[in-house]
């Protein structure tokens, strides 16, 4: 006997099941760790095999046109070249879902075309100085984590 439940036997569904149950049990174990080690519930980054997108774009104003313009052209270059990414609408709601990096875009980055990237993993935020650097960036990034 496989030690299937003879229920399911070896049917997709049990498939489905058990990652879903394995991935339940991942995800509440970094939730208890975060909580163990003082660090807020939404300061998490799953690796970039598992995250749902690697880029989270956060605009610090939705309403403004030239920040929402910027934040749609990131999150268009990373996306055509490779890199997953969405715009949300803040820092909290891209960390729920364990992306691994945010790029804040700001009235700073309209001046000056460019932006901080926060890194999940470790805390840190760093200045990219050519938003049209970013893709190539995560590119050399993705390359040393995947490889």
């Amino acid at each position: 006997s496989s030690g299937i439940n003879a229920e399911y036997g070896d049917s997709p569904e049990l498939l489905v099941l058990q990652t879903m149950t394995f991935l339940c049990n991942w995800y509440l174990a970094i939730i208890l760790d975060k909580f163990q080690h003082d660090m807020p519930p939404n300061y998490s980054a799953f690796h970039p095999r598992l995250a749902p997108y690697h880029v989270g774009v956060i605009p610090s104003d939705a309403d403004d046109q030239d920040i929402d313009s910027i934040s749609n052209k990131i999150c268009n270059n990373l996306n055509s070249n490779g890199v997953l990414s969405r715009i949300f609408s803040s820092e909290s709601d891209s960390g729920e879902l364990g992306v691994p990096f945010d790029v804040l875009v700001d009235e700073e980055c309209v001046m000056q075309e460019q932006v901080s990237l926060l890194d999940r993993k470790n805390g840190t935020t760093h200045v990219v100085p050519n938003i049209n650097k970013l893709p190539e960036i995560f590119r050399l990034y993705w390359s040393s984590v995947l490889d």
